[in-house]
């Protein structure tokens, strides 16, 4: 927005608010264990559903919390 490039933010036109980080805890909270890591990273990090369910494990130093390096697994073609 800031260079203009798009006359409007989209997400007023739908009229879609952000959610916060707290709100974003309460639902990683709420989850099962096995889906919390992919909250935290479209809520933490903004990957989309996609970019989500295609981070490989092995990116994700557990010990910090953190994605080093994000890779998308790729579709293997047949």
């Amino acid at each position: 927005m800031d260079d203009e490039y798009l006359p409007r933010n989209p997400r007023g036109a739908l009229g879609l608010t952000p959610v916060d980080a707290k709100r974003i805890f309460v639902i990683r909270k709420t989850m099962a264990e096995s889906y919390q890591a992919m909250v935290a990273l479209g809520g933490g990090c903004g990957l989309r559903q996609g970019e989500v369910l295609g981070v490989a494990v092995d990116v994700i130093d557990f010990e910090a919390d953190m994605p080093h390096a994000l890779e998308a697994a790729e579709a293997e073609s047949e």
